[in-house]
């Protein structure tokens, strides 16, 4: 049975641009009590390349002995008006229930505009890596573990509401008028009919409902060589959602930010991936062909709603991020894809 846990810290206070290293040694003296007496020299600050939503720096006293998921620490700037992307709420029951049941790193606690928790030790993965086999065993080893799991969260699947939210906050008309001409490109009103029909199509598949990463793009896979297992950080999208979506977004990530979808794993690399899943979800039964089969065929349709969920994310972060990434352009990609692929995988059979 999950534990439970209600309590944390909060702490009344705002890291600004103008002083974004005092703020952030103020913010690990404040939670951590073996920094606490650490001086300015002592508090090593790293930022850290990560995901295209906040911006993560790695906050350590090489002086204090490290502790795996404890020490260092990891402080999480939000990035501009983040929250009309993020459920914060849900964010925070979900960031400390994987704390209190070893899903993830310690947390502790919130500050004004971020959070801070520990470090998980291990090589964060790039997403040319995600198609090597024994890598893919372990992630997916780790994802069947997640998908195992309950949290005291709403268990109603979030990518069709979540891509009717965002999709809503899409203007008609751009507001930068350099950018008009290229955001008619994203075919915007035609993209909302598609989530429609593809809504109603995938409704087919009863795919299980299951508790999410939704995000595992190769910077938020941590592999430990040593222990040989994966951890995923960063729970900001987490929530329960169809079992496709989760399997045919991490497949998109395997293009990277490029994107670059001659990385899209074929069907010999999916099921490298889909069988070890199968494996721990069914507590050790190997799938049978057709197990696998129905579940590459769910993965690769469920893919086509990643591409609607990320590219209307991306206008929403093109109109507020302050972090420098083309997310206009990243958004006509995976709006590109979803048509290039649509027919394909949407005629896929058993």
């Amino acid at each position: 049975m999950i534990k439970t846990k209600t309590s944390y810290e909060v702490f009344h206070y705002t890291i600004t641009k103008e002083e974004t290293e005092k703020g952030l040694r103020d913010v690990a003296r404040h939670f951590v009590a073996e920094y606490a007496d650490s001086s300015d020299q002592q508090l090593t600050i790293t930022r850290l390349n990560g995901g295209i939503t906040n911006i993560l720096y790695l906050v350590e006293d090489k002086s204090v002995e490290t502790k795996a998921k404890d020490l260092p620490v990891v402080i999480r700037l939000y990035g501009y008006k983040s929250e009309e992307i993020i459920d914060r709420k849900n964010e925070l029951v979900v960031q400390t229930e994987a704390d209190l049941n070893g899903l993830g790193a310690k947390f502790y606690g919130l500050f004004d505009n971020g959070c801070i928790y520990g470090f998980i030790p291990g090589r964060p993965l790039e997403h040319e890596d995600l198609c090597e086999p024994k890598l893919q065993q372990l992630i997916s080893r780790e994802l069947g573990e997640w998908h195992s799991i309950e949290m005291p969260t709403r268990k109603q699947p979030s990518v069709w509401n979540t891509i009717k939210k965002w999709s809503a906050l899409a203007p008609e008309v751009y507001p930068d008028e350099k950018r008009q001409q290229f955001y008619k490109l994203l075919r915007v009103d035609e993209m909302k009919q598609e989530a429609k029909m593809l809504e109603a199509t995938l409704s087919n598949l009863n795919s299980p409902i299951v508790f999410c990463h939704n995000d595992l793009l190769s910077r938020n896979i941590i592999v430990d060589t040593q222990s040989e297992k994966a951890s995923f950080i960063d729970f900001e999208y987490a929530n329960y959602n169809f079992r496709g979506f989760e399997i045919g977004n991490h497949f998109n990530e395997y293009a990277g930010f490029g994107p670059d979808y001659s990385l899209y794993p074929n069907e010999e690399q999916q099921r490298v991936f889909l069988e070890e899943y199968l494996t721990v979800v069914n507590k050790g039964v190997k799938p049978t062909e057709e197990q696998i089969r129905a579940l590459f065929i769910e993965s690769n349709q469920y893919s086509l709603s990643s591409h609607l969920f990320w590219g209307f994310w991306s206008i929403v972060q093109a109109m507020n991020s302050e972090i420098d990434f083309d997310y206009l352009e990243y958004g006509k990609a995976r709006f590109d894809r979803y048509w290039e692929t649509k027919e394909q995988f949407l005629t896929l059979k058993p």
